[in-house]
């Protein structure tokens, strides 16, 4: 599953803001989350990258590549560890690379701290200011629970349609669980 991790980070500030959360929890679980994440993607490019290269005859997997990413990431590394962390689908695969590229790990940490800090720290920061401001902060709940009980209700009634589906097919009628039906669809 892919979450949408920028608007999730604002969505929690904003949730500080409005006695959600406690923001001086919040901030630093996030950022040691953001930071073992990032490690433990660089550990996998380290030890697992290079195999990727073994093969001399590969098309995709060549070791000229392996050659200009580690060069790049002597020149470039600190800034791309650090960017990528606000490129949603790049900062997926920066640290794989960084580790496959063999970028000092002291060095990726330093700058894989750094961006955690400035994105987990600006976004929630970001949500906690905007949740601040009167408006939003009356009608912050009352919109995202009407959107959370209507996405639940979907996935309850999905949930349901699975059952049924499952339950007429099964060759033990009797073991089937029955779920009761709604008029109210959402």
């Amino acid at each position: 599953m892919v979450l949408p991790g920028d608007s999730l980070l604002f969505i929690a500030g904003a949730m500080c803001a409005t006695g959600g959360m406690d923001i001086g929890l919040l901030i630093p679980l996030l950022m040691l989350a953001s930071l073992l994440g990032d490690n433990t993607n660089y550990c996998i490019g380290r030890f697992a990258g290079a195999r990727l290269f073994r093969n001399p005859n590969s098309k995709i997997f060549r070791r000229d590549h392996l050659e200009h990413t580690q060069t790049f990431y002597q020149k470039h590394g600190g800034k791309t560890v650090t960017i990528a962390r606000f490129m949603p689908i790049i900062r997926t695969f920066a640290p794989f690379v960084a580790g496959m590229g063999h970028m000092s790990w002291p060095r990726f940490v330093g700058f894989s701290a750094l961006g955690s800090v400035l994105w987990v720290g600006g976004l929630v920061g970001l949500g906690y200011f905007f949740g601040n401001v009167p408006f939003i902060k009356q009608n912050f709940y009352q919109k995202q629970l009407g959107r959370h009980s209507k996405m639940l209700r979907r996935h309850c009634k999905q949930v349901g349609n699975h059952s049924k589906m499952l339950g007429s097919h099964s060759k033990h009628r009797g073991n089937r669980v029955k779920i009761p039906h709604s008029s109210h669809e959402g």
